[in-house]
């Protein structure tokens, strides 16, 4: 890992680009629940594992993926780096509720 990360509470950080939105280009306004986060799990000063966190999950519910961890980090993030982009669904027919084809 060869970024910095912005501790904006207590045991929470978040990334170089959400806090260049929050504190620079005043995008974006940090709230809680946060949606996009990640869990960054370090052994030994380094990045062991970088998990996606479920919107509305806790810490504690990953406890499986930080086996192994010194220090587990939830790291606040934009949408761009959870790399999950929510698509909207396609419109549906209303008769059969099938996708509708596009032309």
């Amino acid at each position: 890992m060869k970024d910095v990360l912005f501790e904006i509470e207590h045991d929470i950080f978040c990334t170089r680009r959400l806090a260049e939105d929050v504190y620079y280009e005043r995008v974006t306004v940090l709230q809680k629940p946060w949606m996009f986060r990640r869990l960054y799990g370090f052994r030994d000063g380094k990045l062991l594992s970088n998990l996606v966190m479920s919107p509305g999950s806790t810490l504690e519910e990953y406890h499986q993926e930080v086996i192994g961890v010194d220090l587990p980090v939830e790291v606040w993030c934009t949408e761009d780096e959870t790399g999950e982009r929510v698509e909207p669904e396609p419109p549906r027919d209303r008769a059969t509720g099938d996708a509708e084809e596009e032309e």
